[in-house]
Parts: structure tokens; sequence; C-alpha cells
């Protein structure tokens, strides 16, 4: 993936890990606001999820199906396509192989570091997802279209990692830097 599909303007810095991944500021762009507890979850601004995807990552995909057919198992494969290296983890299928790669039961079984932990389970199960992502040290927590669970996106935020919450990674990827506009 090298350096990434456009950096719109933003500094090496501004790309690098978890201490120099840009802060969303207030007004700025989509998801403005603030991540009290006692406000309504918004999402970091475009340009901030944008400087998150256009450099090398580690994702962890939970639950990642080893069924051609699920969402999953299609969005795991996009972002290898898109150059990110992708590891599986579904307890069903852990010591498989998903996409040609280890598969393994939860993201703190994972021998390696990892950059962002992309959720697709229901939100009832999100809780020990999010308690696995901050054990890791991973720098963002990224829950899937239909996973919205604010207390479990507040408690990682509040950990330091990045959250944003109902929107695909695939799908950002696509807009950011497949499509005529980008």
């Amino acid at each position: 993936m090298g350096s990434g599909p456009g950096t719109d303007g933003l500094t090496e810095g501004e790309l690098g890990h978890r201490s120099s991944i840009p802060s969303p500021q207030r007004g700025e762009g989509e998801g403005e606001g603030e991540r009290d507890a006692g406000m309504a979850f918004t999402n970091p601004p475009d340009a901030v999820i944008k400087a998150i995807l256009c450099r090398p990552l580690t994702i962890a995909v939970v639950i990642c199906s080893a069924r051609p057919a699920s969402e999953s198992y299609r969005v795991a494969g996009r972002l290898r396509e898109f150059g990110y290296r992708v590891i599986p983890v579904n307890p069903f299928a852990a010591g498989t192989r998903i996409h040609g790669e280890q598969c393994y039961a939860s993201v703190a079984e994972i021998p390696e570091r990892v950059d962002l932990v992309d959720v697709f389970r229901h939100p009832d199960f999100v809780e020990p997802i999010v308690d696995d992502a901050i054990a890791s040290g991973a720098e963002v927590l990224w829950m899937q279209l239909g996973v919205v669970h604010e207390a479990a996106a507040r408690r990682a935020s509040t950990a330091g990692l990045m959250v944003i919450m109902d929107r695909c990674t695939s799908r950002d990827y696509r807009r950011f830097f497949l499509s005529p506009a980008s």
C-alpha cells in the first residue's frame, strides 16, 4: 500500500501512529461534536477517517466469516485488495485459514500488533471486543454498518482509541480513494 492513496495535505506525522492520528476538532466536517458521556457519539470528520485509511494498517476483522457470501468475508477480501494486512477473528473458525491468513478466536490471541479492529459483531457482543482492542494497543475501533454501541464507543475513546461507528471500511476507502471525485 506504500504511502497510501492521497494524503489530502496532511503531514507525514498526521499519518503516523496513535500519537499522531489527527484528532477531530470542533466544527471540522461531518461528525463534529464532543464525546462526553452525556452527549451522543459522533464519528470523526472525513479528513481524519481518510488519514487513517491512507496508511498501511494491520486490520483484525471480527467476526470474519469463512463463507464467501457473507459481508464480513467480502469486506475482508476487499481490504486485502486495497493493500491492508487483514487478520480474521472468529471463535468458530479459529485455527483455520480465511483469505489465506490464520484465523484467531479473539483479538487478544493475535500474536502481533493490530492497528485497527473492524467489528462485524452484533452490538450486544461488542463489549468484550472493545476490551480486547484496548488491551491489544489498537489505535482504531471501527464498528461496521449497523453496529452501534454508544457506551462501548465512549469507553474505547476514553481509553485512547479513535472510534468510528456505523460505517463501512470498504465503502469509505472506495469513496475516498477510488471514486471519480476523490
